[in-house]
Formats: structure tokens, C-alpha cells, sequence
């Protein structure tokens, strides 16, 4: 047997790695309890970080505003409580299961995952009734629990709850929404026959039988595998990004799957299997083992697709020879006690290292996760110390504390923490590598619990707390310095990067929500290189968006990983007014379009008061009119010539500082000539509608191109150094 590698390491070895990265900090701490017993069951976080925690109760508990009864004798009551991500609570739902047709009911809350879109969905199974919110579901409450999951939107209001069977004896384990946004299942089921939906196995004897399934977001299955022989039991999921699921779990006697027997090397010996994403069989994992009692307590998948897994091996405390074998060359042995394991595999199934440790006492909860640089962080209680070979690798006192230990790609140790008298039920971590721990504590009257700057008091004999151990912010988006814009303004989004961290020609990535404000299917929408810490992209609102919706801003990077929060306050995108064109009515103006308010401008001038639809000019010049809507957004007329006295007397007569031939004409162009710099000519048909503009740089000669104007007369607006001068022009045939 190969040597016992330690979890944790050696105080040298922790200092030497301090470096590598910044100790996280406990930032918050939200606590809640009744009077007898309130138990933390399991924790997730969505793409916004808002933290969701699953927990049991046993009297009546409130929960911010919200208050929940004592359950009924034989009722079962659980709760999902609902943070964002600075700790403000936001919701809270509860789950009861009641007795109708039984003295006692049933309800296990196994497993939590949130969507892209923040819908969030519990998994687990009941008898007899189960309520959340205003919908109820029943099983035959003499056959054994049942399956559920329900569905809650972003605000708490409940979409769907289902039995995923219609038949008894189900129970699902563990749950993981892919990145398409389906539902990934594992469990077991007893009896002879079992439907899945539409799907039915029938199985020979009446062991304890494995299940495997996906599900579209409406509960739907699409595929279901089941074991068909021997007894399996899946504990844990993991899902990587082409949604490749891997399964973790044990089996008391050998199985069928799909084909082939898979035998263990005693009772609850150790398996991990492999499937694609359309429930294809890949590859499977059987660790060899000299002693029962395995055990997979936690999963999780790097952003490389290998996968990590920890759990216990041999541990009834009894010694003697346990030892497993994930590879002839990667082996772990007893340490005489309660013996755990921390395996990572590649890809394909191959292990590659694994660690193990041994405690006094035995530990009931083990979570694992990484994040998007590939690092892995293990949480868990660690009652008294760990050791390896007698001696101490971790903590030195023989009480319970709430620990996490981050470990990088290679294995080495990166940081290590341990916090309060506490059991920790799972840990979760969001894309700014952020982690949040759901955990239970013996509360008493008058003690106290201390969780970073966080003191609980005792609430009844058992309490639970979400707390965020929260990781350096490497980039952190700012307000834009308005909430409205409207299209082709130049929005300014302000961020800051720890420049220690993000060089001089880092790349990030400026990414735009779904005018629901998620980034299920965000669009990159600007790149920049980093050139000092403190920055902003600018970005022009573009044509093709929704416009009169709402939308938010997140900035990601590549090197390293890492996902900024989006800025809180949504900045609202609205579309501008249509283009108006100018009517000439008698001796007055009007936009052809009804706007909120109106400008009108002479000769690029705003004209003071001029502000309704119609304007009466009072002398001759070039108007436009600028219409808005009711967010403030603008568009504006092309410009109008307008002349009181009639067409005919605008032109000026014997002007000799410029000149304009041919005229009359009905050749293709005129030639202006003047004594000062021209800078425009403009051509006016009758109406004051215009239909040639070219501007000139320092030029006293201009060439106008005039072919396409029809016969009729116009006025010919001529812009030089000192000031207009207007002439009719007559196009002949």
C-alpha cells in the first residue's frame, strides 16, 4: 500500500502557499432558529449570487417578516430561505408534509440547483401530502416516500411542484441543472417495476436500484437509465460544461447498468460512472477496496473536465487493514480510526492523486467545489483533530469546528479555515469564488456563536446560519453615471481591477443581460486591454436591441477567471421618436409628428419659447424642429428653408461678392465663385424641403452637382467665412 497522502497540511507548508492566494473573509452571517430544533440541510448560489439554503424545523420559525407555524403532530416542515448576495433576505418558502391518510408523514429536502434565469428548484421525496405555496401533491402513503421537485421563480412564487413517478418507493439523491437549463436527477427506487414518466423498468428481485434521468425545465423527462440488478445507491452528482454527468455513490451487492455487472470489492464499495449528455454510457470508475462502509459525500467538476470526490472509507472505527486503491500507484491505508478520502480523476476516468485523513470522531457532512480558475476547496466539520499516523495535521482542539481548506490545480494547499462551533451541511461558491456555507449549531440560552464579525446568540436547543466567506473582488463594475439612455448615446460604465493582479494587456470582456436582467444568454458586447486600475468601456447603444426594457452590465476576464458582480441598479435602453419632416402651413411651421415636447432651431439655433408644435417664423432662414418622447429621447428634422415674402424675393440681388452661373440652367452643374472662404452650399426646393447639402474646406470656387434635380425653382443657401447668402436658382429642361 502506498502512503497516506494528508488533507491538510503542516503550518510550514500552509505559510509557504499564503502567498498564492488571499485568505477569504467572513462577511456576513444570517441566523435563524425556534424554540426546539431547526436543522441546515444544503446550500446553492445562482449566477447573480443570491444564496438559497434548504433547512428542516420542528416548531414555529420566522423568517424576516414571514412566520411559520409549529408543525401538526406527525407533520414534517422544511424551508428554503432566499439571500442576495450582500445578505439581504428575500424570500422565504415552506415546504409540509402532513399526514391524511397516516399517523406520521414524511419529507426529505436532498438537493437544491438554480437555473441561469434565478428560478430555483428542490429536490427530495415525501409521503402522504406535500404542500409548497398554493399547490399540493399526494402519494399512497402505504408504499414508501415518493420523489418531488418543485420549481420557485426568481421572487419566490412557485411555477410548478411534481412527482416525478407514479409509482411508490422513490427517492431522489442529489440534483444539478446543465448548462442547457435541464433538470439532471440520480436516486433509487425499490420494487419490481417502476415508470419514470414514460418510462417503465421492470427489475427481477426486489433489491435497491439505481436511477439516472434529465428533465426539461417544464418536468418533463427526456431520458431515464436504471440499474436492474444488486443494489446501488447514488449519493452525489457533478455536471461539466458539454453537460457530461458524472454519478458518485455506493453499492451493497454487484449491479447491472446498461449492459454490464459491476462488482465491488465488498459491502458499499465505491463507484463513479460517466454518462453524456443524452444519457449515453461513457466509462465507469470501481476503486478497489479490502473493507466495507464507502461512502461519496461530495462532488465537483473543474473547468478542465476532471472531477473531484471525497467521502469516507472504513469507518466504523475498528482499524485494522482498510485500504482502497483508485490506481496501482495511488493507494490509501487506515489510519485506525474514521478514515476520509479527497480523490481527483481526469477527464476519462483515470485517478490522478488523492489524499486521506483520519479523525477520532466521525464526520457527517462533507462539501466540495471548484471554482472557474480550478481550484477545489473542501468544507466540513472537523470534529476534533485530524491526523495522519498519530500525528496532528489540522486542528489541535477536540471540539467541533466548521473548516474549509482551498487547494490549487496541482494539489498544493492555498488556504485553510476553520470557524466556529458549527456543522456544516454543504458549501456552494458563485463566479466571483466567493463560497457560502449552510451549517447547524447547538443554540442554548445566553451563549453565543462567533462567526467572523458575526456573534449568535442561542435560539432553542438547534439552530441554523448561512454564512459568505467572501474572496478578494479582482474587478468590481460601478454605476453608470445615469440610469436612462436612449439609442446612439454613449454609455460610460465605470470598473476597477486589483492591479496586482491584472497587468497592463489583460483582455476583458463587457457583457450585456437579457432585458430581464439575466446573463443566461449574455452578449459580449465590447472588449478592452487594462491599462490602469481604474477604468470604463464605453459603448454606444446599438439598433438591434429591445428597446423601452431594462438591462445590466457584467465585466469578465479570462487570465484569470473571474466574473465581476453586474451593476445594481438596471440602466433602462429607450428608442427615439421617429424622424419628423416640417410642413409649411400659411405662415407657419408644424412637425408632421406629435411628440411630448418640441424644440424648434434657426439656423442651428435654439429659437427661446419656440417649444409647441407649430411655430410662426418671422423671418426668412433654415429651421429645423427637435421632437422628444416621454423618456427624454430625441430626433430631429432635416433642415427647411423658409422665406415670409415669397420665393422670389429671397435670393439677393446684385450681389457681387458671389457668384452663381449658370442660371437659369439645364446643365448637370453650377458654379459658385466668391471673394470669401465657402463652407456650404445648400439647395431648398420651393417648399423649403432640402435636397442637396455639400459642405467645402477654405474653397472660393464650388463645383454642385445638380442632375438629379427636376424642373422648378429653388433656392440655393450659400455659407461663407462672413455669413448666408441665399439665391434662386431655375432649372430648365
Amino acid at each position: 500500500m502506498k502512503k497516506l497522502f494528508t488533507l491538510l497540511c503542516f503550518v510550514f507548508a500552509i505559510k509557504s502557499n499564503a502567498q498564492a492566494q488571499a485568505l477569504p473573509n467572513w462577511t456576513w452571517t444570517k441566523q435563524y432558529g425556534c424554540n426546539t430544533y431547526a436543522q441546515a440541510k444544503n446550500i446553492t448560489v445562482d449566477d447573480a449570487g443570491n444564496v438559497y439554503t434548504l433547512a428542516m424545523h420542528e416548531d414555529s420559525i420566522t423568517i424576516g417578516t414571514a412566520h411559520y407555524s409549529t408543525p401538526k403532530t406527525g407533520d414534517t416542515y422544511g424551508i428554503l430561505v432566499k439571500h442576495d448576495r450582500n445578505g439581504q433576505l428575500l424570500y422565504s418558502k415552506n415546504f409540509r408534509a402532513t399526514p391524511n391518510f397516516i399517523n406520521s408523514s414524511y419529507l426529505h429536502l436532498n438537493a437544491i440547483a438554480a437555473d441561469e434565469e434565478e428560478n430555483i428548484y428542490v429536490a427530495g421525496a415525501f409521503c402522504d401530502t406535500l404542500t409548497v405555496g398554493n399547490i399540493k401533491i399526494f402519494a399512497a402513503p402505504t408504499h414508501g416516500p415518493v420523489s418531488f421537485i418543485s420549481k420557485t421563480d426568481r421572487n419566490g412564487n412557485m411555477i410548478w411542484l411534481k412527482r416525478i413517478s407514479s409509482s411508490p418507493g422513490d427517492e431522489i439523491k442529489d440534483m444539478k441543472i446543465d448548462n442547457d437549463g435541464d433538470i439532471v436527477i440520480a436516486g433509487t427506487y425499490t420494487g419490481h417495476s417502476h415508470w419514470f414518466g414514460s418510462f417503465y423498468f421492470s427489475t427481477p428481485n426486489g433489491g435497491t436500484y439505481l436511477f439516472v434521468g434529465k428533465l426539461n425545465s417544464a418536468g418533463t423527462f427526456g431520458w431515464v437509465k436504471s440499474s436492474v440488478e444488486g443494489d446501488a445507491y447514488p449519493t452525489k452528482l457533478a455536471i461539466d460544461d458539454a453537460n457530461n454527468i458524472i454519478i458518485g455513490g455506493y453499492d451493497a451487492t454487484a449491479f447491472t447498468l446498461d449492459g454490464t455487472n459491476y462488482i465491488g470489492q465488498g459491502g458499499y464499495s465505491l463507484f463513479f460512472l460517466k454518462y453524456n449528455a443524452s444519457g449515453t454510457f461513457l466509462w465507469s470508475s470501481i476503486p478497489q477496496q479490502s473493507i466495507n462502509s464507502m461512502e461519496v459525500m461530495g462532488m465537483a467538476v473543474d473547468k478542465n473536465g476532471d472531477f473531484y470526490a471525497t467521502g469516507r472509507y472504513g469507518f466504523d472505527g475498528s482499524g485494522g487493514d482498510a485500504a482502497i486503491d483508485f490506481t496501482p500507484t495511488i493507494s490509501l491505508s487506515d489510519d485506525k480510526g474514521y478514515n476520509y478520502y479527497l480523490v481527483k480523476y481526469n477527464s476519462a476516468g483515470v485517478a490522478q492523486r488523492a489524499w486521506g485523513f483520519s479523525t477520532n470522531n466521525q464526520i457527517l457532512t462533507l462539501g466540495l467545489v471548484t471554482d472557474l480558475n480550478n481550484n477545489c476547496y473542501l468544507g466540513g466539520e472537523v470534529y476534533g483533530p485530524w491526523t495522519y499516523k498519530n500525528t496532528v495535521v489540522a486542528y489541535e482542539a477536540f471540539n467541533k469546528k466548521m473548516g474549509i481548506t482551498a487547494f490549487g490545480p496541482s494539489g498544493n494547499i492555498l488556504w485553510q479555515k476553520f470557524e466556529a462551533d458549527a456543522r456544516p451541511a454543504n458549501i456552494a461558491i458563485d463566479k466571483a469564488n466567493n463560497i457560502v456555507v449552510a451549517a447547524t449549531y447547538g443554540g442554548f440560552a445566553g451563549g453565543h456563536l462567533v462567526v467572523g464579525d458575526s456573534v449568535l446568540t442561542g435560539i432553542g436547543q438547534v439552530s441554523f446560519f448561512t454564512s459568505k466567506l467572501a474572496a478578494q473582488e479582482l474587478i468590481v463594475v460601478k454605476e453608470p453615471f445615469q440610469q436612462n439612455y436612449c439609442k446612439g448615446d454613449t454609455i460610460y460604465i465605470p470598473y476597477t481591477t486589483v492591479d496586482t493582479v491584472f497587468k497592463p494587456g489583460n483582455i476583458l470582456f463587457l457583457e450585456l443581460s437579457e432585458p430581464t436582467g439575466s446573463f443566461a444568454n449574455a452578449i459580449t458586447i465590447a472588449t478592452k486591454t487594462t491599462v490602469r486600475p481604474i477604468d470604463s468601456f464605453a459603448y454606444v447603444v446599438p439598433l438591434t436591441i429591445a428597446f423601452n426594457r431594462q438591462y445590466r452590465f457584467r465585466i469578465i476576464s479570462n487570465a484569470p477567471n473571474f466574473y465581476a458582480w453586474p451593476n445594481d441598479t438596471p440602466v433602462a435602453m429607450y428608442d427615439i421618436p421617429g424622424k419628423p419632416n416640417i410642413m409649411k402651413t400659411g405662415a407657419s411651421l408644424q412637425s408632421d409628428l406629435s411628440a411630448t415636447s418640441y424644440q424648434w432651431m434657426k439656423n442651428n439655433v435654439a429659437i427661446p419659447g419656440a417649444t409647441q408644435n407649430v411655430y410662426t417664423p418671422v423671418s426668412s432662414g433654415t429651421y429645423k424642429v427637435i421632437i422628444y418622447n416621454n423618456q427624454g429621447c430625441e430626433n430631429i428634422s432635416d433642415a427647411f428653408y423658409y422665406a415670409p415674402t415669397g420665393i422670389s424675393t429671397v435670393f439677393v440681388k446684385e450681389d457681387k461678392g458671389v457668384l452663381m452661373y449658370p442660371n437659369p440652367t439645364a446643365e448637370p452643374f453650377i458654379k459658385i465663385v466668391a471673394e470669401n472662404a465657402i463652407d456650404a452650399v445648400s439647395i431648398y426646393d420651393i417648399t423649403g424641403r432640402l435636397v442637396i447639402t455639400n459642405n467645402y474646406y477654405k474653397t472660393l470656387n464650388a463645383q454642385v452637382d445638380i442632375h438629379m434635380l427636376s424642373t422648378g425653382t429653388y433656392i440655393v443657401e450659400i455659407t461663407t467665412a462672413t455669413g448666408r447668402v441665399t439665391k434662386k436658382l431655375v432649372v430648365t429642361q
